[in-house]
């Protein structure tokens, strides 16, 4: 359930700072901006990912299903990034068909309280006594609105890589346990050859568009798939309550997890999880 922000349907409540990201637990992936690539690309593996007719440029949480292995205990992250998506939650920019623009709550049963600021310090108000908005309030529009102008910018630019012919599928095999195994293949990924490839103009065009940070970064940032299978053993091993024999991140080399799972090599990449 989500609630339009505006002074007659928030009254005299005001918001309660969610603590943690509990929603965002069983999220695999999330969308990322073309600003946010110098922090992400470190961090995460980017891949492209198709949504109905759009294309988006997305930081892989986890490998498997419902499980997004940057959330610890009492939903902290557990990276010193953060992306946008997660940070704007629980608020939402609604657009209308006129192209005028609305923020909203997501969850207003656990977001507001009727508390006041006496009563709770981790609670701001979202307008003053005279119904105008708070700075609290207008920093978040703006951030709001900057956030969905720069995905709008960073899904055209994902899209003209498409277009160009420079990316090409990338199926990611989990094995699970014992004679169990999940293949992801909903994720696409740059073709070094493809972008070596290309044509003088084509090229060109694609730094014009401003597509050639994206395609650069998704391609550094694959190798951080080594660091989601080191995270995905740890998690199984903590909750067995057994760390022995475990290899350290340092040591998880590619050929520790497959032999023939390079990145970039092969049909796909596989990471063997079974204990």
């Amino acid at each position: 359930m989500t609630l339009r922000i505006a002074p007659e349907t928030i009254g005299r409540r005001r918001f309660r700072k969610p603590e943690g990201f509990a929603p965002f637990q069983d999220r695999t992936f999330v969308r990322l901006m073309v600003s946010e690539l110098s922090s992400a690309v470190p961090i995460y593996p980017l891949a492209f990912l198709p949504m109905g007719e759009r294309l988006s440029l997305v930081a892989l949480l986890g490998l498997v299903r419902e499980r997004n292995l940057y959330i610890g205990k009492q939903g902290k992250w557990l990276s010193p990034y953060i992306p946008a998506q997660c940070r704007r939650h629980p608020f939402a920019l609604e657009i209308d068909p006129d192209g005028s623009r609305h923020l909203s709550l997501e969850a207003p049963e656990a977001n507001l309280t009727e508390e006041s600021a006496e009563d709770s310090k981790n609670t701001t108000a979202l307008y003053d006594d005279s119904g105008a908005p708070t700075a609290f309030l207008d920093r978040m529009q703006r951030f709001l609105d900057r956030l969905t102008d720069e995905q709008s910018a960073t899904d055209r630019a994902a899209t003209l890589l498409r277009e160009a012919g420079v990316l090409e599928e990338w199926p990611i095999r989990v094995a699970l346990a014992e004679g169990e195994e999940e293949v992801i293949s909903c994720y696409l990924r740059v073709s070094e050859s493809a972008l070596t490839a290309l044509s003088d103009a084509a090229f060109l065009r694609l730094r014009r568009e401003g597509a050639l940070p994206i395609a650069y970064a998704q391609l550094l940032s694959m190798r951080n798939i080594k660091t989601l299978a080191w995270m995905y053993r740890m998690r199984e091993a903590r909750t067995e309550g057994n760390l022995t024999g475990l290899p350290s991140l340092e040591g998880l080399a590619y050929s520790e997890i497959t032999e023939d799972g390079v990145v970039g090599e092969g049909e796909g990449d596989s990471f063997d999880f079974g204990r």
